[in-house]
């Protein structure tokens, strides 16, 4: 599925980063530093290549796609929270492919946490 137009990023997601902090009891935890939010679309995968990816670092990945030109450019240690039927789901990057030719769209594959 090729993105031709921006009005197919018709989804929200969230990138954030996870920063150390001090829980209600003075404990280590981690919490969540949002970085920005922007609208995205979703690659569809098709059977063949949900087959191929099994046993891979991609098996069950999710390709985000968004605009080239945001507030920062994402990087690989950055988390992805994406809401799915009003359930927030959140994703580890696994890699970033700018559009270098074009400049216009970004493809993100993310794997999601369990």
């Amino acid at each position: 599925m090729p993105i031709t137009e921006t009005a197919e990023l018709n989804k929200r997601l969230t990138f954030f980063v996870e920063v150390p902090g001090k829980g209600p009891h003075n404990n280590p935890v981690k919490k969540r530093e949002n970085k920005y939010s922007c609208f995205c679309a979703l690659k569809k995968k098709f059977i063949k290549d949900l087959a191929t990816d099994i046993g891979t670092k991609f098996e069950d990945t999710t390709t985000f796609v968004i605009r080239e030109n945001q507030k920062e450019v994402p990087e690989n240690d950055w988390k992805i929270a994406f809401k799915n039927k009003g359930i927030e789901q959140f994703y580890d990057i696994v890699t970033i492919n700018p559009d270098v030719d074009d400049e216009c769209f970004m493809v993100i594959i993310a794997k999601k946490v369990k």
